[in-house]
């Protein structure tokens, strides 16, 4: 008994401290944005960041990348008293989606991710997706994101682009693609050039006040990486 209750006090202290760390993404976020907010908390060994995208009248929410720990990232969403509308998923590797099947044991909703990761996702384990394509907007609850993909870190990997009518409130989701101080990693011989331009032509032509929310580590703006990109 007294090991279980252990065990039982273990596990809410692990829930009180996810919960203060989302507490506090939502707080550092909270003077960009009006309406929709974003809550983030970091995930498994590669420390990659998930996003919590929700509207805080309707509190209806789509999940970015839930890299690990799928039970604690549905706890969360309960304990915010999130609707989730969706999971979306920027590209196929395991630390931006081990914790979905633990994810959807806990919370019934839809899988969108890349289709041109779909054998990568399988290969993984991850099966019951919606394929989404380059360019595409999708429609979910009262959310409008657009998918733009940039391929090298793999086949598919995509942004999600969410504009506001006020452009200093939009917000991308960048995944692998870019960082606040890098570009991710490619595996060919010249896929990092094509990646580099991929990010020049179709990301660095949103707005500048755009905050970038990327797949690890601190998010940034347009402008602030414009300046760093700009001496590659």
């Amino acid at each position: 008994m007294c090991s279980d209750n252990r065990n039982i006090r273990g596990k809410l202290i692990m829930i009180a401290v996810s919960a203060i760390l989302f507490v506090c993404a939502f707080d550092v976020n909270r003077p960009l944005y009006s309406k929709t907010e974003v809550g983030c908390t970091i995930v498994g060994s590669l420390e990659t960041n998930c996003y919590f995208l929700y509207d805080d009248t309707t509190k209806k929410a789509l999940i970015i990348d839930p890299g690990s720990n799928g039970e604690k990232l549905a706890e969360l969403t309960l304990w915010k008293e999130l609707q989730v509308c969706a999971v979306l998923i920027t590209h196929g590797h395991d630390d931006h989606t081990s914790g979905l099947p633990e994810f959807l044991e806990k919370i019934d909703c839809p899988v969108y991710a890349p289709s041109k990761d779909s054998s990568l996702l399988e290969s993984n384990g991850i099966r019951g997706f919606r394929t989404f394509k380059n360019d595409e907007t999708l429609e979910i609850a009262d959310f409008r994101i657009k998918v733009i993909e940039v391929p090298s870190h793999t086949k598919g990997a995509s942004a999600f682009f969410l504009q506001s009518n006020d452009t200093s409130a939009s917000k991308l989701f960048s995944g692998d693609i870019l960082f606040a101080d890098a570009i991710g990693k490619t595996w060919e011989p010249g896929d990092d050039i094509r990646e580099l331009d991929g990010i020049r032509e179709r990301l660095l032509v949103l707005p500048d006040s755009t905050v970038v929310y990327p797949g690890h580590g601190k998010p940034s703006t347009i402008r602030e990486i414009k300046v760093w990109i700009a001496k590659w």
